[in-house]
């Protein structure tokens, strides 16, 4: 698993879909807090025929050891083929 923060490579204001596209071009799933806006604008960006590692929504009221257990969850169970173009709750 190797995890990356957004600061510093996701310059400060990139709205969703540039955000998106940025995680598509590095090969890398987004993971998100934004539960609210974040859903809508992949589904857009999926179906305008871009391709997407995925996209992983966390709620914002999950502890930290919660998310550390949901990610080993989600890295020992979920492939990358099976993310591809995929939107998924952290369990």
């Amino acid at each position: 698993m190797d995890y990356r923060l957004a600061q510093g490579v996701i310059p400060d204001g990139t709205l969703d879909p540039g955000v998106l596209a940025l995680a598509a071009l590095s090969g890398r799933i987004l993971v998100s807090r934004d539960v609210n806006s974040m859903p809508g604008h992949f589904v857009r960006f999926v179906q305008s025929g871009n391709i997407s590692p995925g996209l992983i929504l966390i709620p914002s009221n999950r502890s930290i050891g919660y998310l550390i257990d949901a990610f080993l969850t989600v890295w020992l169970n979920w492939s990358a083929e099976e993310m591809q173009n995929q939107s998924r709750w952290l369990p």
